[in-house]
């Protein structure tokens, strides 16, 4: 990934069998799969809200692309918890009815709680019941809004 994690080069074999190279840009929803020690690890292109330093980052290099490549590390039905593939501990979370992701860990507890309320938009969602730091609090939350708040 290059234009840090806004474009990707992927380097390829069609199905002629000639090797081709392609750029693919985040802002344009882009996923792709690798394969890597014999596992696939699959990225999507998201726009994401949530994360200040990002956007301050895109607005110094006079970009107004909030969108990155982030890891998918858990996807069911169209709900996902991603990462940065950088920062290990920067979780999103993402939900179909948004277009946008959630950063999860970038704000204080109570801007965390407001964003989560804003984005999920589900009066009997409880934040204080969720670990919203961990993959797992993270499924845990994407599980309950399935189940409890999406219509």
């Amino acid at each position: 990934m290059t234009a840090y994690g806004k474009t990707v080069t992927l380097k390829f074999t069609n199905e002629k069998g000639r090797e081709k190279t392609e750029n693919f840009k985040s802002k344009n929803g882009t996923r792709f799969c690798i394969e890597k020690s014999g596992k696939e690890e699959c990225y999507l292109g998201l726009k994401t809200i949530g994360n200040t330093m990002a956007a301050a980052g895109s607005l110094n290099s006079l970009s107004f692309d909030f969108s990155s490549f982030y890891k998918i590390l858990y996807e069911e039905s169209g709900y996902m918890v991603l990462v940065d593939p950088l920062l290990s501990s920067d979780f999103i979370i993402k939900i179909p009815a948004q277009e946008k992701g959630l950063y999860t860990n970038k704000s204080s507890n109570d801007k965390l709680r407001k964003n989560v309320s804003e984005y999920l938009k589900c009066d009997s969602f409880v934040f204080e019941n969720y670990d919203f730091k961990t993959l797992e609090g993270l499924i845990k939350v994407l599980e309950d809004y399935k189940n409890n708040c999406s219509k």
